[in-house]
């Protein structure tokens, strides 16, 4: 089995369907009866590299006992070896390869498109099972026509998730959550009789099965259509801007047209720490005055870059939670 790395966009990537070949017969061999001659030999060794098989010590042997010398053998397994390599072309493998989808948005349908590529002599059905946990569909099976290729239409229809729109109070914590799980395309073992000038032989695609794990960033907030990626969308008389919302809250920032960095949201990060420190910190504070100690003046704010102020809201959101800030 064979182990694959390596990304991939988020809607292309190529599956390579794979044969290998088994010779069911070889040409007549003529000389003394019960003998072949070294060419006979040789023609049967090579017909049957072709085909996908080459088994180095027992044509080692077949050559010894056709009468070639030493120079001759190694010559004519250099020879097979490299016939064989070829054949490889028409091999289907099987194995493992991972399949990053990136980031993913709620109440969003992903349409996608996943390349077969048949390297087979002969046509395959590709039966395709699918995710149990995440909406993936497609077809069932899918018919690929031998050396060739078929583009599966599959769709994510990402569900939607009812949460308040940010900024959130302290202690409330709406995370972005990781999406694993796996998809796997299998094809049974196929054959054909195959032609070629040394003879006639049985081509044999061998079964395949592939399992591609899917990863994604699924994000909790939907994608937002004002322009940019950033959260959901707010009422117009909000004073802070979605996007400037969502970095505060679950720390994500999705570029739009006006905030091209996290910087570019200070004003709004330092109007929302200032609303943190009327509201949730007065309140909590009062509880337990000495879990704030730590706490910077709320004048400390204004000269506060973005990340400071990210920090700090972190740093006040997990003592909210009771944990050590």
């Amino acid at each position: 089995m064979t182990r694959l790395r390596g990304g991939i966009a988020a809607t292309t990537m190529a599956l390579l369907l794979a044969g290998t070949a088994g010779h069911a017969g070889s040409p007549e061999r003529a000389g003394a009866p019960g003998q072949a001659s070294a060419a006979q030999v040789k023609a049967s060794l090579e017909n049957d590299a072709g085909a996908g098989n080459f088994d180095f010590e027992a044509a080692q042997k077949a050559l010894t006992g056709a009468g070639l010398n030493n120079d001759q053998i190694t010559a004519e397994l250099q020879k097979l070896n490299k016939i064989s390599q070829g054949a490889q072309k028409d091999q289907n493998a099987s194995g493992t390869a991972d399949w990053n989808l990136g980031q993913l948005y709620r109440g969003q349908t992903y349409h996608l498109k996943f390349p077969l590529e048949n390297n087979c002599r002969t046509a395959q059905t590709v039966t395709i099972t699918y995710p149990t946990s995440i909406a993936l569909t497609g077809p069932a099976t899918v018919f690929v026509p031998p050396k060739s290729k078929v583009d599966v239409p599959l769709t994510w229809a990402v569900s939607e998730l009812t949460v308040p729109i940010p900024p959130w109070p302290l202690g409330v914590d709406f995370r972005c959550t990781p999406v694993h799980d796996a998809i796997t395309m299998v094809h049974p073992e196929t054959s054909g009789t195959q032609r070629s000038p040394l003879g006639t032989y049985t081509y044999v695609c061998h079964a395949m099965k592939r399992t591609y794990s899917i990863y994604a960033h699924l994000h909790i907030y939907p994608k937002s259509d004002d322009g940019g990626g950033g959260g959901p969308k707010k009422p117009k008389k909000k004073k802070t801007h979605p996007t400037c919302d969502t970095l505060w809250s679950v720390n994500e920032f999705q570029p739009d047209a006006t905030h091209r960095s996290p910087e570019d949201c200070r004003s709004d990060l330092q109007l929302l720490a200032h609303d943190m420190f009327d509201t949730d910190i007065a309140r909590l504070r009062a509880r337990n005055p000495s879990a704030w100690s730590w706490l910077p003046p709320a004048s400390a704010i204004d000269s506060m870059s973005a990340a400071d102020l990210l920090a700090l809201h972190e740093r006040a959101d997990a003592a909210a939670r009771g944990l050590k800030p």
